[in-house]
């Protein structure tokens, strides 16, 4: 099991560039309008000083300004804390299991098994689950029974007749499941894999698994 990158636990560089263009510019404002009220008050004419009301309202401005500038910083620390506490999370996921809808089941060994759960929308006529390589190969078509409940899928990893054991990998699942009038009907695909690395190169941390890089939002359940 591996951590991709740890040290780089905290806000993104997109976000944290953002956050810092955002202070800059409000710092900027309110460097400038200090100048301005300033000057404005050693240059006043001692026989008509500035109006009570207007000096009010530019005080005020004054500190709405300065509290943009701590508010900033303070949503700055909060974004740092959130993808900090979303860091510690995903590791707390290495090496337990994830369920997750997927396209993809995989063999760890050669002539391996690999199991997942098939959800059909709605009561087809025919459903099966057809299995590709990386080359975009049929190697395996399963059949499903013809129901709208959650059923198992099974691939023991042997191609078509069964007479040969397919190599360890990654392999695409499509349910192809039709109506009575021979229309496609939608179909899920879920199944559980181990987690085996955190990487937190992205804006959100992802956990790498053996079917490839997910989101933790994608994960359904999580297991020993």
């Amino acid at each position: 099991m591996t951590i991709s990158s740890l040290a780089n636990i905290g806000v993104s560089s997109t976000a944290s560039a953002e956050l810092a263009t955002s202070a800059q510019g409000i710092a900027d404002n309110f460097d400038t309008f200090l100048t301005l009220l300033t000057t404005q008050l050693q240059n006043q004419d001692p026989l008509e000083p500035v109006d009570t009301n207007e000096f009010t309202q530019q005080i005020v401005q004054f500190s709405s300004v300065e509290q943009q500038i701590r508010t900033n910083d303070t949503l700055e620390q909060l974004v740092s804390l959130a993808s900090t506490a979303a860091g510690s999370a995903a590791v707390s996921f290495l090496g337990r299991g994830v369920e997750i809808e997927t396209e993809s089941l995989s063999l760890a060994t050669d002539g391996g098994s690999a199991n997942a759960i098939v959800d059909i929308a709605t009561t087809p006529i025919s459903a099966q689950a057809i299995i590709t390589n990386a080359q975009g190969q049929v190697v395996r078509t399963i059949p499903l029974n013809p129901s709208a409940a959650p059923q198992p899928l099974a691939f023991d990893g042997s191609a078509a007749g069964g007479e040969l054991a397919l190599p360890a990998g990654t392999y695409d699942v499509r349910i192809e499941a039709l109506d009575a009038a021979g229309q496609a009907i939608s179909a899920t695909v879920t199944t559980t894999t181990r987690v085996t690395g955190v990487d937190f190169r992205s804006t959100n941390p992802q956990i790498e698994t053996p079917l490839g890089p997910i989101e933790i939002n994608d994960i359904l359940s999580l297991s020993e």
